[in-house]
């Protein structure tokens, strides 16, 4: 019924749609220039009179989606469903991410599950496929709405002279104006300060030398405080109003004579029509990092780092990299005094909307970690910052309960202190709850191998030194037996953990060969001669495990050779060969009732490279073979 009405909805007169095109172009111009607000204004005044087109609903669902209006977003999505041949995989990620705000988790699996199956190749699908998850070194408590959050936006934090400084939306009696994206007023900067009570004092502009009737947020200040970079719509020179583009920028204020003064945009030799936002400084401050939305190599928005010289200026920028960026939005960076890096990030499927993630940048090794689900929720999280004590913090959160549209929230911060323990066991068959020894375990810390030991002759093993509070994984393999990946998680004790594989059952008839079955490389042997090489061991003893597992198993072993020499050379040579792999077998365990060597000669050939036919080496040599043939079980 859905379908039948949508398409009668497309049935319109020549001079609505004409009235129609005017409307959506002037829509699809504020969608291109982010005016999200009017954009969905237009483009749903135009479905409700029954334009319904898959471009019109894609916009729809991606403008709310930009403007955190998450529930908004999943119905519009959810329509732009209906048309499946128009959903493609930046907004079915999008759907999935929606469905889990909305609490609709099943929904939200199908979803990524689809992506998943589209998109094999992209960071965000093989994401999705990982098992291998890490557990935070960050332990937050006491997480609370602070007093001064309004119904306005406010988000941004960063900490001066132990006072807040953050942006809000807030209408300030200055002249602020109408943000078209959002049609909130437009961010300014305010601090506040913190009484002996824990409440914060009444917001107040930070500094009209840094204000405009423009955007701006999310400053961050130098070790000594006599520097400030914040995020700014770019403004011509010498004016107060008008815009260079329709961007921003970082700028730069310095204290001097305890007064702030506006040193202007920063310059990093790009041109004007790029957009870099939402500065953060290295522990040393010899690195500013931002992030960008129109300099990306990966995502909507990636991750950079600018180094700071001795004389104020910049070195070249460097992206950080896909370890770090997505293909969705990586943004709003924070550096820890430990040096570890913070951000947001809608890009990873975590809980819904942006996320808040940390990498440790000392650890080349390292990968990225959910902060979990203490801070993280199914909207928006992001902008989280941490003193230079490292006790305690403040994070933006658009979820539900807060006053606001984004409200701040503050928390206390502890870190998880490293036991050195162990993880001991055996392997065992899941069928027979034998032990078995020799296995391959390989033991795994945020998906980088860090040990590699054989179970021993009882089928035990134990990795040492340990950390606890980790999340680690052990990938185990024997030939014969599926793979099996097992997650460990190391708390405070030590642990013993037994891991079950599953035996691999070969099928096999009478008449098939162990090299298909087994997957045997070539076994060669010397020109002329009938002696065991050392690499046709190695595949023999392939065979030897085989016959082992298998007791009921009878072969023929058949040696072929190719047409050159005398055919009775060749029958004598390849008779010997025979023997020479039935005794070696037979030495190694296996009855010499359950073998039989037949030498074959020249007389099987498997091309037509017989006596009088010029052959080249590579078709001779598919004739020089050993089969292992079944012929009785």
């Amino acid at each position: 019924m859905k379908n039948n009405i949508i398409i009668l909805l497309l049935i319109v007169t020549p001079v609505f749609l004409f009235s129609q095109t005017s409307e959506i172009k002037k829509a699809d111009l504020d969608y291109n220039n982010q005016n999200y607000f009017e954009a969905i204004k237009i483009y749903k005044q135009n479905v409700d009179k029954g334009n319904v087109t898959p471009e019109i609903v894609k916009k729809l669902a991606n403008a709310n989606y930009y403007n955190a209006n998450y529930e908004q977003a999943n119905i519009w999505y959810s329509k732009l469903s209906q048309f499946s041949n128009d959903m493609g995989g930046e907004e079915r990620y999008k759907f999935a991410l929606t469905l889990k705000t909305v609490g609709k988790l099943k929904e939200a699996k199908e979803q990524f599950d689809i992506y998943k199956n589209q998109n094999p190749n992209e960071k965000r699908a093989l994401l999705l496929n990982s098992n291998i998850v890490s557990e935070s070194k960050f332990v937050f408590t006491n997480i609370k709405n602070i007093n001064i959050n309004s119904k306005f936006s406010d988000y941004g934090p960063s900490l001066y002279n132990g006072n807040l400084v953050f942006s809000s939306t807030y209408n300030n009696v200055l002249n602020n104006t109408l943000n078209e994206r959002t049609n909130q007023y437009r961010a300014n900067l305010f601090q506040s300060s913190k009484s002996s009570n824990g409440e914060f004092s009444k917001p107040k502009l930070f500094s009209k030398v840094n204000y405009s009737i423009y955007h701006e947020d999310t400053p961050v200040f130098s070790k000594d405080n006599k520097s400030m970079y914040y995020t700014q719509n770019q403004l011509v020179k010498n004016s107060s109003y008008k815009l260079v583009n329709g961007g921003f920028t970082l700028y730069k204020s310095i204290l001097e004579n305890n007064k702030w003064v506006n040193k202007g945009p920063i310059q990093l030799g790009l041109n004007d029509e790029v957009r870099i936002a939402h500065p953060a400084f290295s522990p040393d401050g010899k690195f500013l990092y931002f992030a960008s939305d129109n300099l990306t190599k990966y995502g909507e928005s990636d991750l950079f780092r600018v180094s700071i010289l001795e004389d104020g200026t910049f070195g070249i920028i460097e992206n950080l990299g896909d370890k770090i960026n997505t293909e969705g939005r990586d943004s709003y960076p924070f550096i820890t005094e430990d040096n570890t890096l913070i951000f947001a990030s809608d890009g990873r499927a975590g809980m819904g909307g942006f996320d808040l993630y940390s990498i440790d940048l000392k650890d080349p090794n390292a990968d990225v970690i959910s902060l979990g689900d203490d801070l993280n929720s199914p909207f928006d999280d992001f902008g989280l910052i941490i003193n230079n004590e490292m006790t305690n913090g403040f994070f933006t959160s658009n979820k539900p309960g807060g006053k606001g549209d984004d409200d701040i929230y503050s928390f206390d911060v502890s870190i998880k202190k490293d036991e050195i323990k162990n993880i001991k066991g055996s392997v065992i068959n899941n069928e027979t709850n034998q032990f078995i020894s020799n296995v391959e375990l390989k033991l795994f810390e945020n998906q980088k191998p860090i040990a590699t030991i054989m179970s021993d002759s009882n089928g035990s093993f134990s990795f040492d030194q340990l950390k606890t509070n980790k999340i680690y994984t052990i990938s185990v393999k024997k030939e014969g037996f599926e793979d099996e990946l097992v997650k460990i998680e190391l708390k405070k004790d030590n642990l013993e953990k037994n891991i079950s594989i599953k035996e691999i059952k070969i099928p096999n008839k009478i008449g098939d060969d162990l090299n298909d079955l087994l997957k045997l490389n070539k076994i060669y042997f010397d020109l002329g001669k009938y002696t065991i090489r050392p690499d046709a061991k190695i595949e023999l003893d392939k065979v030897l495990t085989y016959l082992n597992k298998y007791p009921n198993v009878i072969i023929e072993i058949g040696s072929h050779t190719d047409s050159r020499q005398s055919s009775k050379l060749n029958q004598t040579l390849s008779e010997k060969r025979a023997k020479a792999t039935l005794d070696y077998l037979v030495k190694n365990g296996i009855n010499p009732n359950r073998l039989k060597a037949v030498g074959y000669g020249e007389n099987k050939l498997v091309n037509n490279c017989k006596d009088g036919i010029i052959c080249s080496e590579e078709l001779h040599q598919q004739n020089r073979r050993s089969t292992f043939i079944i012929i009785k079980q």
